[in-house]
């Protein structure tokens, strides 16, 4: 090392020159300085250079800060110590010493490898030391340039735990580090093959997590970290699905109502089926939990599960939690296979359900499926099942499809009405009318009574004698009131339930008379009692020889009785029209007409109603009084039209026949076929006159079933 320093000389040259002073002359002095000053510019330099140089400023010797401390030693007081890079070519930094080491912070230094060395200058600037042998090196790596999510879907806020992310603007061979709170915890890694590498990291905790990452080439090889950040919020997965309607089950519901626990308010949940890959409903949680409706379920097994999205774009993943639904092929149809569609008092009637599945049990329902009345295990695609009893009125049948104990669908679509008559067929409902003495409603044949059977000659009713209210063929006549009640008794309805039927009452006959006069469409005119309206009054013409063949639509009308052959038409005369409108529906044929009717009704001697100032044989029912005052056998009611006020004849009421006035009698009502002659034929026409073995071939009679 060479030295420019001087300063060991200088108290020898001034000790000499102090000697030769006094010992020699001039001449030698000047020899003397000659010579020292010969020696002096021969002396070597001895300018001190620093001996070592280290950095301080972090744990690592490469790094990616631009600015960094370094300590030099062998430093001297007073002395400017320079940092140099590049061989000493190019000033990074300078500092004053203070004493034998000095601390100096660089300027910014470039990115790559820098060989740091430094030197020494004297404090009048004018003595500079070589560059110093000691050096350090220090790589300034380049810093990652971007972070980005790639999986799940990029986003700024997701429920899955372990995401994919891609860093950027780094070297093959890097190894990258990706850390979340500010570079605290490290959370994934893996070896840059490229100017990018994908790393999947470990799982996330719920929450906020901005994620930076590192360059970490070794031990002492590590970058601050990025100042690219990747935000990502793993949201609160939704912990629990169940199903709240149907009952809990495999159903044939094609929409269900679920229940997602571990929601957050503000929230939108997904449901989805099939791993996710359709959505079937969604809703805003406002709070930790949601119910929700879903769209209409394909038939099959469902795994439904949710997703919780926030702001958009900002979706988890599938949850764990699940729940399982299978939609069961629901029935796809109904019919009625009996009875016919004329028939509408049978209470059990079969039905045929179709796309059923085999295995499958099939329940019959009524009032929207909470009352069942049948069931069966279908063995294919169809099976036919017979009900239970039926109520009265309509019956809308859906049915249900049940696979083991409580895998249950919702009602079908599917539906059919069945209306069970209230009455057999071919009898009419009647409403009952207390005014009159009825208190409950009940059903009376629609025709005259028919005898069915082998033995009808005798006029004996038995099996092969049966009363039947059918349209074809003339009326069972010739029979006395006595037989006429057992006929009637005979009867037994749709289950062969006895004792449904009797003979007609004379309140229900005055209850059925009182609701045709009522019925506007029973006169003329539309006018119910109005002037010169009347009802009419059947097949009553007053050259008819016997009764009407049959009760059909081709002999609606009594025209004329040439031996009974085209006797009548389904056009004609209002006034020999043979049937009534009965409220609310129905209609009645021959109540006013064809053959006298046997009435369950007895009059004892001396209650008859009579005629005020005398009278016998028809009289008209607005002259009559009762008899006796204190029986109540014949009271108004028993007998007289609403309308009492007006000409029985006039208006086709008809008339009353007493007999004898002090003989009791067996009541017969309603006119005969040729009756029409002084109107004497009518709805509340009354014959009281004979016994109950009086039979006659203008004589009928007409059941009546109780419900």
């Amino acid at each position: 090392m060479k030295f420019t320093q001087l300063n060991f000389i200088f108290p020898l040259f001034f000790l000499l020159i102090f000697v030769g002073c006094e010992n020699i002359g001039t001449s030698k002095f000047e020899g003397v300085a000659k010579g020292l000053d010969s020696q002096i510019q021969k002396a070597p330099d001895l300018f001190q250079v620093p001996s070592g140089i280290n950095i301080i400023s972090s744990a690592s010797s490469f790094l990616l800060a631009d600015q960094i401390k370094l300590r030099v030693s062998g430093t001297r007081a007073g002395d400017t110590i320079k940092i140099y890079n590049a061989n000493c070519t190019v000033e990074v930094g300078s500092e004053v010493a203070s004493g034998t080491t000095v601390d100096i912070v660089t300027s910014s230094l470039g990115i790559g490898s820098h060989s740091l060395r430094a030197k020494a200058l004297s404090g009048s600037g004018d003595q500079i030391s070589d560059c110093s042998t000691a050096k350090v090196n220090y790589t300034r790596l380049s810093m990652p340039s971007a972070i980005e999510l790639v999986a799940p879907a990029p986003s700024s806020s997701l429920l899955a735990d372990i995401i994919k992310l891609r860093v950027s603007g780094i070297k093959a061979g890097d190894n990258i580090k990706i850390y979340s709170d500010n570079c605290t915890i490290e959370v994934g890694s893996g070896v840059a093959v490229g100017a990018t590498v994908d790393i999947i990291t470990s799982s996330l905790s719920i929450g906020v997590h901005s994620l930076r990452s590192k360059i970490v080439n070794g031990v002492d090889q590590i970058s601050d970290c990025s100042t690219s950040v990747a935000n990502y919020t793993r949201l609160p997965m939704p912990s629990a699905i169940e199903l709240v309607t149907p009952a809990p089950s495999s159903l044939m519901a094609d929409k269900i109502k679920l229940r997602i626990s571990g929601t957050k308010a503000g929230d939108t949940i997904k449901i989805y089926s099939d791993s996710c890959t359709t959505e079937v409903g969604s809703g805003v949680a406002s709070g930790v939990t949601l119910d929700l409706v879903t769209s209409s379920l394909s038939i099959g097994q469902h795994s439904i599960r949710a997703k919780a999205s926030r702001a958009g774009d900002q979706m988890s993943d599938c949850s764990t939690a699940v729940v399982d639904y299978t939609r069961l092929p629901m029935p796809s149809a109904i019919e009625i296979l009996t009875p016919s569609s004329t028939s509408k008092f049978v209470d059990k009637i079969n039905l045929r359900i179709s796309g059923t599945r085999a295995g499958d049990t099939i329940k019959i329902y009524t009032d929207n499926c909470t009352t069942e009345v049948g069931s069966l295990d279908a063995s294919g695609t169809s099976v036919d099942i017979t009900t239970l009893s039926l109520d009265v009125g309509l019956n809308s049948l859906r049915v249900k499809a049940l696979k083991g104990v409580n895998q249950i669908s919702d009602c079908s679509n599917a539906v059919v009405d069945y209306t069970r008559a209230s009455c057999p067929d071919n009898y009419i409902l009647i409403n009952a009318n207390p005014d009159v003495a009825t208190h409950a409603n009940f059903c009376v044949a629609k025709y005259e009574m028919r005898c069915t059977g082998t033995q009808c000659a005798s006029n004996m009713p038995g099996e092969n004698a049966v009363a039947a209210s059918i349209s074809a063929g003339k009326p069972w006549v010739s029979i006395n009131q006595i037989n006429a009640k057992i006929a009637c008794q005979n009867l037994v309805d749709i289950n062969n339930v006895p004792n449904k039927f009797h003979l007609i009452t004379n309140p229900e006959w005055m209850t059925i008379a009182r609701n045709i006069e009522s019925n506007k469409f029973n006169w003329s005119g539309e006018i119910v009692g109005g002037p010169g309206n009347y009802l009419n009054t059947g097949w009553t013409l007053a050259t008819n020889t016997k009764a009407a063949p049959n009760s059909e639509d081709n002999n609606l009308f009594n025209i004329v009785d040439p031996l009974l052959v085209n006797v009548g038409a389904n056009t004609g005369s209002f006034k020999y029209k043979r049937t009534h409108s009965i409220s609310p529906v129905g209609e009645i044929w021959d109540f006013a007409g064809n053959v006298y009717e046997l009435v369950d009704w007895y009059v004892s001697a001396g209650n008859k109603a009579y005629q005020l100032g005398g009278g016998t044989g028809w009289l008209e029912f607005i002259n009559l009084n009762r008899r006796n005052d204190d029986s109540l056998e014949m009271e108004k009611s028993t007998y007289s039209p609403f309308n009492h006020n007006l000409l029985g004849s006039t208006v086709n009421f008809g008339k009353y026949n007493l007999g004898p006035l002090n003989d009791a009698g067996y009541a017969m009502r309603g006119g005969y076929w040729n009756f029409s002659l002084d109107s004497t034929a009518g709805i509340y026409t009354l014959n009281i006159r004979n016994d109950n073995e009086y039979a006659k071939s203008y004589i009928g009679f007409r059941c009546v079933y109780q419900p």
